[in-house]
């Protein structure tokens, strides 16, 4: 590793002969206050994340080459409607400009390696990730893009966003940032490449040879330079900026007291695309109107007092835990072991549903960090018109003594129906939120053991003044078909002949393209499923998806050789597929030109839907595992095969713990466990 002075020398040499940065670049307006765009309907948008590991807090990134020169994303004007696709500027250093303040995030909600190896450069303004490859203007250069990878804010772990990171490096005496996207041998040595200050003012990739690294390729953190240093960085906190997050940062605080004052009134929001949430008369409860308490910390309870951290619909309400209060309608929920929304009869799974606002705690329905638990609509379409998902179900043992306390296992991830290590439950965090974490029921620590207590396990409650009025359950006149326009709840086929569609014009990509170098198993092949051959794939709704076609949802529907939209392309080599050998393939609408993802569906991101190949909005993607599927070439596409996602694979797709693409009662596919090479007839689909 250079040391600073041999880097200082080396600046000046390589400044006395490069073009020099403009000094319209270096100079410093007026800066704009960046207030963070609100969540759209298809996604959390870029959040603070509270859970994350950092390296560094609202750290200035200077080059170690031109020291008075800072990484500087505060144009974030110049990226998309969402603030995507921000360029990396360089500009003149100056400590307290928003837009030059990053965190480097070694572990959290959207870097799964535990072992410190890897970092995301993340804006501390703007909460969006540095990418590869996301400058709005040079789609081969740095810029800030939604972390994840995906536009709407709903990625997990991408590599274009992670960089190789050396904990026990320097950061003041400068680091380099090779990108792990494309590395070769783990990042060490020739072929790889790196974050590099450019002369024209903009941050590039250029071939590097780690650990050397020249001084445009090094990079001081937090301190250090020719020019003032910034103060230092803040101690971590889980709660973000002021600046930044003006309406989420209650929720990102650990609220661990009551609310000041008494919380505000709920009123059941208007439908306008689905039933919305509604009180079920038909359901049996364990519990009603109950309160549910830790064990561990027995005057802090369950809270979801705070609906308006939820999205437009008060779905996405993160679990807070609270100091318990009997008088607030946000801490009582109700135990249904069988209803509308829960098809098991024998009592052995229980929803646990807030009685304030008919919604479900869902695994996973945290809008501020998805792989937390929160309230989603039951039956987990945001619309309110779902049936059963194992998302919002919890292993239940009705002779349990409530009040003794409870664990709550999740039964989506569950191992051995529940019972023994694997498994997840519902957990106390000191943060002030309820977690996932592992668990071997029925042994439960005292975090994961809940007291549900002061309610009724009788009768359902009378309706709660926040129902709606009678003239709610009146359907609201449809709206005419748009772009825009809201999915519509019904699993059938649209009466008459199915809208013809029209690619969408790009705008900030190069969107869906037929894939003319494509190797094909299949053309234009419907997909007919073998436990009932008269339903097939079917992607004609394509305006239930976004503005670009994109997270339209895989539907199940009579099968008809005329409909373009039941139509699918088995890619097993091209552009968005890198496999050689034929072992995976894509499932491409013929029709659309975009792929089946594994969690592409508008209305419930667990469920599959189209999204562009490559799995970037814009269609600029390369490959990902999560649009691929085990393939054997040698199978008689006409006798049914079936397709297992290679993302959440095991054992190379054999055997148990994989998941498959199934046929789903309610009419839209879904993913289900699976024992490749042995498929349900509900896992098996005759193509041709």
């Amino acid at each position: 590793m250079f040391s600073l002075a041999t880097l200082c020398i080396a600046a000046l040499a390589w400044q006395s002969q490069a073009a020099p940065i403009q000094s319209d670049l270096l100079r410093r307006a007026g800066e704009e206050t960046f207030v963070p765009p609100p969540p759209g309907r298809d996604g959390p948008g870029p959040t603070f994340d509270a859970t994350a590991t950092r390296a560094a807090t609202a750290a200035q990134i200077r080059s170690a080459a031109s020291p008075n020169i800072c990484l500087d994303v505060s144009n974030f004007r110049a990226g998309d409607f969402r603030f995507n696709l921000v360029p990396v500027a360089l500009k003149a250093c100056d400590s307290n400009v928003a837009g030059q303040k990053f965190d480097l995030i070694t572990k959290g909600a959207h870097n799964n390696v535990p072992d410190g190896s890897r970092t995301l450069i993340v804006s501390s303004q703007q909460f969006t990730c540095v990418d590869r490859r996301s400058n709005i203007n040079d789609r081969s250069r740095p810029g800030l893009f939604a972390c994840g990878g995906r536009a709407a804010g709903d990625g997990e772990t991408t590599a274009d966003q992670q960089y190789f990171f050396n904990r026990t490096a320097s950061l003041s005496g400068g680091i380099g940032f090779p990108i792990v996207n494309n590395a070769v041998n783990n990042g060490v040595g020739p072929g790889n490449q790196c974050l590099s200050l450019n002369a024209d003012g903009f941050l590039i990739n250029t071939p590097c040879a780690p650990p050397f690294f020249t001084p445009q390729q090094t990079w001081i953190v937090g301190a250090g330079g020719a020019a003032a240093p910034p103060p230092p960085p803040p101690p971590v906190k889980t709660t973000p900026p002021v600046t930044a997050v003006p309406s989420v940062t209650a929720t990102n605080a650990a609220p661990t007291p009551p609310a000041a004052g008494t919380p505000e009134k709920f009123v059941l929001p208007v439908p306008a695309d689905g039933p919305g949430p509604t009180f079920d008369a038909t359901a049996t409860r364990a519990a009603t109107g109950a309160q549910i308490k830790s064990a561990a910390s027995p005057n802090l309870c369950f809270d979801v007092s705070d609906f308006r951290a939820g999205d437009f619909r008060f779905n996405l309400v993160p679990l807070a835990l609270r100091k318990c209060d009997r008088s607030v309608d946000g801490q009582k929920f109700d135990l249904i072991t069988k209803g509308q929304h829960n098809n098991v009869k024998d009592a052995s799974r229980t929803l646990i549903v807030s009685s304030q606002q008919f919604t479900c705690i869902d695994r996973r329905g945290n809008k501020n960090d998805r792989n937390r638990p929160g309230l989603f609509a039951c039956g987990g379409r945001a619309a309110g018109d779902g049936e059963t998902t194992a998302d919002q179900q919890f292993f239940f043992n009705p002779t349990a003594n409530l009040a003794g306390g409870i664990g709550f296992p999740v039964t989506n991830t569950a191992v051995n129906n529940g019972v023994g290590p694997g498994n997840t439950c519902l957990t106390l965090s000191v943060d002030g939120f309820v977690s996932n974490t592992p668990c071997s029921p029925p042994f439960f620590t005292p975090e994961q053991t809940w007291i549900v207590s002061g309610g009724s396990a009788s009768a359902p409650p009378p309706a709660p003044v926040s129902k709606p009025p009678p003239a709610v359950s009146t359907p609201p006149t449809p709206a005419n078909p748009t772009a825009t326009a809201p999915p519509p709840a019904s699993t059938s086929a649209a009466a008459g002949t199915p809208e013809k569609f029209v690619l969408p014009v790009p705008n900030d990509g190069p969107g869906p393209l037929f894939d003319a170098t494509a190797t094909r198993a299949a053309t234009k092949a419907q997909i007919r499923s073998k436990a009932n051959p008269d339903l097939c794939f079917d992607v004609s709704n394509f305006r239930a998806g976004d503005f670009r076609f994109n997270l339209v949802p895989l539907a199940l529907k009579k099968c008809d050789k005329a409909i373009d939209g039941q139509k699918f392309d088995l890619i097993t080599k091209g552009a968005h597929n890198n496999v050689a050998d034929g072992s995976r393939t894509l499932i491409v609408s013929s029709q659309q030109f975009t792929c089946i993802d594994r969690r592409g569906n508008k209305n419930n991101r667990n469920r599959p839907g189209l999204f562009a190949c490559g799995g970037r909005a814009a269609g600029d993607g390369e490959t990902t595992a999560d649009q691929q599927f085990f393939f054997n070439p040698s199978a008689s596409l006409s006798g049914g095969i079936g397709f297992p996602v290679v993302n959440t694979s095991v054992n190379k797709g054999v055997g148990a713990g994989n998941t498959c693409l199934t046929l789903n009662a309610d009419g839209f596919v879904s993913n289900a466990p699976c024992a490749p090479p042995f498929f349900t007839p509900e896992q098996t689909w005759i193509v041709g």
